[in-house]
């Protein structure tokens, strides 16, 4: 390819749209399908090449052999005209991906095979979106409440009750936990943190007696499918059921943040006890607007505290430690009206981001509770008498 031909290829770049990715919104990408006339960063170009060559051919900018026509389609198309038709009709339950959503790599690839080989958002394919109507069911992988075995478990999510159910086998007719969609939060996981493929949390709230004490939390439901499609229809459906049981506007703009709500950020940090000169245990964090909360493992079905955040006087983050703790390398604390929560990173770049997370948490605005219809870790748990939980299992591993 002539070295004229390439600095044409860069200078279409400069123009609105091409200058990031066309299916996350990476900026700078350095590589494009030639049969689609989209311009792609490194991550999503690997996905495209998994769909074949029948559906879209890759290629680098600078380094692959390019023809005339190819510019041609290049310059004819363009992200911005490409998106105009292949995400012509995305409907509200769908993440469109971007760079603040750090969405795990099977949803990428669903996003961009439901974008260009199923053809899904285009004009006039809107009965491929069966998702939308929120309600499904089958058969999904459930962890148990304890210990590490998976066991299958049949799932039924219905819009008309709002309810998400499941049950031991499919023709049973009392579920072992029944659900409310209306309190319930979704995310889709890595399989750094689930060791499966294709896997959610479903985080709901619960009561459950301690020491003679009714205590509420919240809950963590693991599943997995044995496809990133079928995993991937579960949580657009139950965004569905949400948006039609919530009767939200879906041309709100906080609509998609209430149909789910992603951490901000989650993984293993060393963290002090709350007495003088405890030691620092290494912990399972996750942090969401307005909270975060912290557990033994990173599966573990009930946090150990979920602890409120919010903007006003009192919350804050800070580099070091408040003095009454072992001394730990690169420590920081979160300090809340009630408690100072002591962390050590491990190392500067860690704690950095670690900070920077728990500052996100504080800084953001709660929504009007008419509003801000979702469950975070802590909002959920002041709504428990208005859901409906019916168990035939009241073992530990329900």
């Amino acid at each position: 390819m002539s070295s004229n031909l390439t600095g044409q290829l860069f200078d279409l770049l400069q123009l609105p749209g091409n200058e990031k990715c066309a299916d996350c919104e990476s900026p700078n990408p350095e590589w494009a399908s030639s049969s689609l006339g989209v311009f792609l960063c490194v991550n999503c170009v690997g996905i495209h090449r998994s769909l074949g060559v029948q559906c879209s051919i890759t290629k680098s900018l600078a380094l692959d052999r390019w023809t005339t026509e190819m510019y041609q389609l290049m310059e004819s198309t363009g992200n911005t005209k490409a998106n105009e038709k292949y995400t012509k009709n995305v409907p509200i339950c769908w993440r469109k991906p971007d760079p603040n959503y750090n969405c795990p790599d099977f949803y990428m690839e669903e996003w961009i095979r439901a974008k260009y080989d199923r053809k899904e958002f285009m004009e006039g394919n809107s009965s491929m979106q069966i998702y939308c109507h929120g309600s499904k069911d089958g058969e999904l992988m459930k962890k148990e409440r304890q210990g590490n075995k998976w066991k299958p478990r049949y799932f039924r999510l219905s819009v008309e009750t709002g309810s998400l159910s499941y049950f031991d086998k499919k023709e049973e007719l009392t579920p072992i936990k029944r659900l409310d969609v209306r309190n319930m939060n979704i995310v889709l996981c890595s399989q750094e943190k689930t060791e499966k493929q294709n896997s959610m949390e479903i985080i709901a709230p619960e009561e459950r007696e301690k020491r003679g004490k009714i205590k509420k939390s919240s809950r963590s439901i693991f599943v997995y499918a044995s496809t990133a499609k079928e995993i991937v229809d579960w949580y657009l459906s139950i965004r569905s059921a949400r948006l039609k049981v919530l009767e939200l506007n879906p041309s709100d703009p906080m609509v998609g943040m209430i149909l789910s709500t992603d951490r901000i950020k989650e993984g293993f940090l060393k963290k002090s006890g709350p007495k003088e000169n405890d030691r620092y245990i290494q912990r399972w964090i996750t942090i969401e607007p307005n909270s975060f909360a912290y557990y033994e493992n990173k599966m573990d079905a009930v946090p150990k505290n979920e602890v409120a955040l919010n903007s006003s006087p009192g919350y804050f983050v800070s580099e070091g430690t408040d003095g009454k703790h072992p001394d730990e390398p690169y420590q920081f604390l979160v300090s809340t009206p009630d408690r100072v929560f002591n962390f050590s990173a491990s190392d500067e770049s860690d704690m950095k981001h670690w900070m920077n997370a728990f500052k996100e948490a504080i800084k953001n605005e709660p929504l009007e509770s008419n509003q801000f219809k979702r469950i975070s870790v802590l909002s959920a748990t002041s709504q428990l008498s208005q859901i409906s939980v019916s168990s035939s299992d009241p073992s530990a591993n329900s």
